[in-house]
């Protein structure tokens, strides 16, 4: 399992608020949301993750302004395919994730 972290995500209505956690709680590899202080943390089986559901996460975190370096921790067990579709330089997400 992996440990993601959302710190001092700002949300501006409850609404708002209750479709991060929702998106999350959809993705299939992500299996516990939980809130500690500021921060959320996010546990995920990285040996579920699939191009589809990567990208999913990918879209709450770069919304919600969350770091998104840290998805590349879930790149290891994903096929050799998707990881070098993901890590092509000029795909939109490239800077976001790999700096």
């Amino acid at each position: 399992m992996i440990l993601l972290e959302a710190d001092s995500v700002l949300f501006f209505s409850q609404k708002d608020e209750a479709s991060f956690f929702r998106n999350l709680n959809e993705i299939s590899f992500v299996k516990k949301v939980s809130g500690e202080g500021l921060r959320i943390n996010i546990v995920c089986d990285e040996k579920d993750v699939d191009l589809e559901n990567f990208l999913s996460i990918y879209a709450v975190f770069r919304r919600y302004e969350v770091s998104c370096i840290q998805l590349q921790l879930l790149l290891s067990n994903m096929n050799n395919d998707d990881k070098n579709r993901l890590s092509e330089p000029s795909m939109v997400w490239h800077a976001d994730i790999f700096g």
